[in-house]
């Protein structure tokens, strides 16, 4: 089941990308990381990313994790998505432990540059 949903997500991220500008977001660039990223996943693992867009600048964090959620209900995938700004990713940089792991094990999905 994990290597299913690693292999769909080439089909998941756009449908998802899709249900975000639904919302009004438009994605700059998303990121994998997590299981999937690790090569870890088993059928149990969510697909964690990390949605970044100008689009999230004036919404709270929980409000952003509310229309990320919503955004992946449609597309039937366990996705677990969390939204910065792309000065929230500059601002936080190399020292937060958060971007740290990301850094180590990530792929890149999605880039508008």
């Amino acid at each position: 089941m994990g290597r299913e949903k690693l292999a769909n997500l080439g089909e998941i991220v756009p449908e998802f990308i899709k249900e975000l500008e639904k919302r009004d977001i438009h994605p700059e660039q998303i990121i994998l990381y997590g299981s999937y990223a690790r090569g870890e996943a088993n059928e149990w693992s969510d697909v964690d990313l990390v949605v970044i867009s100008k689009d999230f600048e004036k919404i709270d964090p929980l409000e952003r994790l509310t229309i990320l959620s919503h955004a992946a209900w449609p597309v039937q995938a366990a996705i677990e998505a969390i939204g910065y700004t792309p000065s929230e990713i500059s601002e936080r940089g190399p020292d937060s432990i958060f971007w740290e792991a990301i850094q180590e094990h990530h792929k890149v999905l999605y880039s508008t540059h």
